[in-house]
């Protein structure tokens, strides 16, 4: 009798677990569905803030409507944001330095919109900290009406001191659907420290992606129980890989570092690189496909679905549906009026600042060939620098040269807005000590950013072919590399190599932005180099590039397009020899 008894209980035992054995054998794929933006930069409203028309093909309130569409047709929504959220418009400026008092619009967008996770990009630090920490700590604040908390995640930024404590903010979110459950790590680019002053990232301890893996990825899985693990990381796909994780080849972009050389990660979502493709390219260190799916730059919406299956715990892309989806190509998408009008008052407000008049220009300043020959526009920025930091040479890059608007600064009234066309990232200046060789070597690390693997038939640089006013040079572009830069001179006379001039140039040179400052043989943020700052002689406010050109553009009253510089560039021998300048062979 015992041991029949013993074997009834057995079988009760066993008979669920069967059952349940042929239910997961039998079971539909269960569908997770990740949707995310990345790289907005302030596009919060649908708004051209440098000339107040409608851009209706930008910006979270219009992509709002888009992510109601997904929610109403997919039931296992994860929404992310991939970083560079808070930086690069005139509403995000106004509010992070002229009303702090108020909640950020930036972050009120995304509360609004119930984003799931909210990822730190590199331009998150452009501010002052200060104005940091007060927008994780609104958009994490407690629900509030039709506001929601938003989970701010950087896992690889680490509380000094500590081994693996969060500077601020969640490592990751655990979300569950269906008896799923799904982890998203949000990371950041730890090349931070190489473009912001240190101020802007007091207190943090950056780790590169891959060892932040290893260690996240088993918590997720062990401890939290996850089925499926994904990745936000504002940080590109790099073109190669270091064996070596903690040491990788490009330290600002590691997400097929991170993938090639880690196992446990079913997907990732990537910004920074303001890309807008989808790939399937990926291989982990056991030969699985991971896809990636890129964020974009406040123009769409990333979709990726994922079917999870419970028979064999396995992960796979459903490829046919994946990709992004551009606002432009949505027919009858409107305004999601929650969001527009949540952020009425603060355009309102915003409208006011930017129709400040400045002054008046004579003339038009054009962009036209901006990397390729002397411009007034580029002239005036010089101008506007060394009025804050006198100095003999003044380096700055044509960051308009591939602005859709040819006229920057058109004839007449120049207001307010026109500068958030005209330089838009927040820069603070150096003065800086440099040789005539050094300068030589900075020139010549220009002339290799004219074209890119990307676009090799591209010719006219952009942010990174920089100018220096106050020197006559000769880029002959079809001589050698290190033998471009030709005839320096300043004030008629030859620069000598070891000769010293002082030289403004803005913060993220100064720490490295680009390679400069290494090409040409100096260390990043050697401050034995600099005696001025404007972030001290002037404030975070005043001391901004943006802020100096509209002090500039008052004080004189009246801009003329008139050029200064007297540089010269040749494309070919044939271009110097026109120009009777010495043939370099």
């Amino acid at each position: 009798m015992k041991k029949l008894l013993s074997l009834l209980l057995a079988l009760t035992m066993i008979l669920p677990l069967v059952g349940c054995a042929a239910f997961a054998e039998n079971a539909d794929p269960i569908m997770i569905t990740v949707i995310a933006t990345s790289d907005v930069h302030g596009k919060v409203l649908p708004i051209n803030y440098a000339t107040g028309e409608p851009s209706p093909n930008v910006g979270l309130s219009m992509i709002a409507s888009m992510i109601e569409q997904v929610r109403a047709t997919e039931k296992n929504v994860i929404l992310v944001d991939g970083g560079d959220t808070v930086q690069g418009s005139a509403m995000t400026y106004y509010y992070s330095y002229f009303a702090p008092e108020k909640d950020d619009p930036m972050m009120k967008a995304l509360r609004l919109m119930d984003y799931d996770m909210w990822c730190l990009g590199n331009h998150e630090f452009n501010n002052d900290l200060p104005i940091l920490k007060r927008q994780i700590e609104y958009v994490m604040s407690p629900d509030n009406g039709e506001e929601h908390s938003v989970p701010m995640s950087a896992a690889n930024f680490v509380a000094q001191g500590t081994e693996w404590d969060s500077w601020m903010g969640v490592p990751y979110i655990v979300k569950e659907f269906e008896g799923v459950k799904v982890g998203v790590i949000g990371m950041d680019t730890p090349n931070i420290p190489a473009w912001e002053v240190e101020s802007h990232y007091e207190g943090i301890d950056f780790r590169n992606l891959v060892p932040t893996v290893e260690h996240f990825v088993p918590i997720l899985r062990e401890q939290e129980g996850c089925d499926v693990v994904i990745v936000v990381a504002h940080s590109g796909v790099e073109d190669a890989v270091s064996t070596d994780g903690n040491n990788p080849a490009d330290y600002e972009n590691q997400v097929r570092a991170m993938i090639n050389l880690t196992t446990g990660i079913d997907a990732v979502v990537y910004g920074h690189f303001h890309n807008t493709d989808y790939r399937e390219d990926i291989l982990n260190a056991e030969g699985k496909v991971v896809p990636v799916l890129a964020g974009g730059g406040g123009e769409g919406l990333g979709f990726m679905k994922l079917a999870y299956d419970p028979a064999t715990k396995t992960v796979t892309p459903v490829t046919a549906e994946n990709g992004y989806r551009f606002l432009a190509d949505q027919e009858g998408l409107v305004e999601n009026q929650k969001v527009a009008t949540a952020l009425a008052p603060y355009n309102e407000e915003l409208q006011a600042y930017l129709d400040q008049p400045l002054g008046t220009a004579t003339g038009a300043f054009s962009n036209e060939n901006i990397s390729l020959q002397p411009t007034a526009l580029m002239d005036l920025l010089n101008k506007a620098q060394l009025s804050a930091v006198p100095a003999q040479l003044s380096i700055c890059a044509p960051l308009t040269s591939g602005a859709n608007v040819r006229d920057l600064i058109p004839a007449g009234d120049v207001p307010m807005r026109l500068l958030y066309q005209l330089y838009v990232f927040e820069n603070w200046l150096y003065r800086v000590n440099m040789t005539g060789e050094q300068l030589r070597l900075w020139l010549e690390h220009a002339t290799t950013n004219y074209t890119s693997a990307s676009n090799p038939d591209y010719l006219g640089g952009g942010y990174y072919t920089d100018e220096i006013y106050g020197l006559y040079y000769e880029i002959h572009y079809y001589a050698p590399e290190g033998q471009r830069i030709q005839n320096m001179q300043y004030q008629g006379q030859p620069v000598a190599p070891d000769q010293v001039f002082s030289v403004v140039m803005n913060n993220y040179r100064f720490t490295g932005g680009a390679g400069f400052m290494q090409a040409a043989g100096l260390t990043p943020e050697d401050y034995s180099l600099t005696d001025l700052y404007t972030g001290d002689t002037l404030g975070n406010d005043n001391g901004q590039v943006r802020n100096i050109l509209a002090q500039y553009i008052r004080d004189q009253k009246e801009i003329t397009p008139t050029v200064e510089s007297t540089w010269q560039f040749f494309r070919t021998k044939e271009d110097a020899i026109a120009a009777g300048a010495k043939v370099v062979e």
